[in-house]
């Protein structure tokens, strides 16, 4: 993954996030994150549930990306799974 950039992206601008939590034109100034992980937390820390994270390995038509706000939402499931009704 040598040639792979993670950054954090607004849904609906397509802006990115830039080191100071603020939205940026261009790529060139975004954030990049080592991880899935530093991005998702980057926007726990920025409030920014309207974001997706992306994962670029080069020509963004291959791009991978992740929807922060069902993140948040499946986390919440698994932290706190519903009760099975028995009998």
């Amino acid at each position: 993954m040598g040639n792979t950039k993670i950054f954090v992206r607004h849904k609906q601008t397509y802006q990115f996030l830039n080191e100071q939590g603020s939205w940026v034109e261009t790529l060139s100034e975004a954030r990049t994150y080592k991880s899935t992980w530093d991005a998702y937390l980057s926007c726990k820390q920025h409030s920014v549930p309207k974001a997706e994270i992306v994962m670029r390995m080069g020509d963004p038509q291959y791009d991978v990306i992740f929807d922060v706000q069902s993140i948040n939402h499946g986390s919440s499931d698994r932290a706190h799974p519903h009760p099975r009704k028995t009998g």
